[in-house]
């Protein structure tokens, strides 16, 4: 009876083991627990879901700023942060520069769609990729592709409520003539300074400087560290290091372009 009873508990014990092992409850503790989330955490481990909800909500994001905003406006907007190219379109006649802003709206309608469903997964395996050769030849860990392709995914889940917040934002009318469809949230100094007399590559520059990015890249650097066997403070370096990088990549190319 007594082994039993310890049979049914242990069933029991490994039943809760596997359901907060679940892709549902790892999105839960990417909000609330992310250390939680990425225990036991091998290749494949649930990554369609995080995968999934980044497209629908991409998707709900690019047809609220298609129906509130309108892709014209969005092509302009994003026109008027880079001059030069702001420059060669004021050159043209004006029934030119119509036709050119609604080919541009045209194409970054599309783009927009599309990239919802490819920019997750190739973003992911760039990453993944990069993290890999960091913590294995960097750092001696052995940590492998799968899983940090699946920490990426579910790190993104804090990203999302960006998105979310900018959708309820649209809904309600607020800031559609000004839309940034790259920075469409005040969660950062650059979306305040957009339009000032600034030079535009240190907009962009402060624009990394978000909540919902560091706070995404917070969870990264826990999931990483965890399945690539490091400690914190070396998946953090590697992480917040590899992203100053790309800001000031970003900076400079946006300063000669």
């Amino acid at each position: 009876s007594g082994g039993a009873r310890a049979s049914v508990v242990e069933a029991g014990a490994d039943f809760e083991a596997e359901r907060a092992r679940s892709p549902c409850a790892r999105v839960l503790l990417t909000f609330t627990s992310p250390s939680r989330a990425f225990q036991q955490f091998g290749p494949g481990r649930g990554w369609w879901l995080p995968y999934l909800l980044i497209v629908l909500v991409g998707l709900g994001f690019s047809a609220t700023v298609g129906s509130r905003v309108g892709w014209e406006t969005v092509a302009r907007n994003n026109l008027a942060n880079s001059p030069k190219q702001q420059a060669r379109l004021d050159q043209a006649p004006p029934a030119q520069q119509v036709e050119q802003l609604a080919l541009i709206g045209r194409i970054t309608r599309t783009s927009a769609f599309v990239l919802q469903f490819l920019a997750p997964l190739i973003v992911g395996a760039v990453v993944a990729g990069v993290l890999l050769a960091s913590f294995n030849f960097g750092l001696g860990a052995a940590a492998r592709f799968g899983p940090l392709f699946a920490v990426y995914l579910f790190s993104a889940m804090p990203a999302l409520l960006k998105s979310l917040l900018a959708i309820g934002m649209l809904l309600v009318g607020v800031g559609a003539d000004s839309f940034q469809i790259n920075n469409p949230v005040g969660s950062n100094p650059g979306f305040y300074l957009q339009g000032s007399s600034l030079p535009h590559w240190v907009v962009g520059l402060l624009s990394w400087f978000d909540l919902f990015l560091i706070w995404q890249l917070i969870v990264l650097a826990i999931g990483c560290s965890i399945v690539a066997n490091v400690s914190l403070g070396q998946s953090a370096a590697v992480v917040f290091g590899w992203v100053a990088l790309c800001s000031l990549v970003a900076a400079a190319t946006a300063a000669f372009t």
